[in-house]
């Protein structure tokens, strides 16, 4: 599936979530749906809409409604009064979530053995010029206090010679990073990527 864009609208807690259960759907079910973050946007008043939310809220409204597709709640980058969700519509639903630890070898494990999870981190002015590379900002950079906070999702792993990263998935559309993706290292808690991080699970 290709890297969806969140527009100006400030909802990637939304799409780090939904990216994190299509990816784990397809992985226990085999079909891979592109699901609605409008839905979330709209409808998880736990959350602001477009001006930021927490992904744990928007995973327990997941757990109590389930997902519509993107084509039957299409996304357009703004939050409206109402939720529109159509339950007879509902695709997919999440059995389980949890605030994982923030232990990278546990949220490793994790990723490993039931899929890719949702994580938040600081935003360094680096970040945005990424292209391709582990990135790996400075503690300095990291704790500058003009930095905001941005949701993405981690889908994989690796190691290239002896340097761990994150395999991070974005939602700013294939024109950023390497075709909307990011290696960012791990094992040091970077930009405390640690610290947020959630999963669903699906059985």
């Amino acid at each position: 599936m290709s890297v969806k864009n969140q527009g100006q609208c400030g909802s990637c807690w939304a799409f780090s979530i939904v990216s994190a259960v299509e990816s784990q759907f397809a992985i226990k079910k085999g079909t891979l749906w592109s699901l609605s973050e409008q839905e979330l946007v709209d409808c998880d008043r736990d959350s602001y809409g477009c001006n930021g939310g927490f992904m744990d809220k928007a995973l327990s409204w997941i757990l109590g409604n389930g997902l519509e597709t993107e084509d039957d709640y299409p996304y357009d980058a703004v939050r409206h009064d109402q939720c529109y969700l159509n339950r007879g519509k509902t695709r997919v639903w999440v059995d389980e979530g949890y605030r994982l630890a923030n232990n990278e070898d546990f949220i490793a494990d994790w990723v490993d053995s039931v899929g890719p999870v949702s994580f938040a981190m600081k935003l360094p002015k680096s970040f945005y010029s990424y292209s391709n590379g582990i990135y790996h900002p400075s503690e300095r950079e990291c704790n500058d206090p003009n930095n905001g906070y941005h949701a993405m999702t981690l889908i994989g792993y690796g190691n290239e010679g002896g340097q761990l990263y994150w395999i991070v998935k974005n939602s700013w559309g294939s024109g950023w990073g390497d075709q909307g993706y990011m290696r960012l290292a791990r094992g040091q808690n970077v930009c405390g990527a640690g610290e947020y991080v959630v999963g669903p699970k699906i059985n």
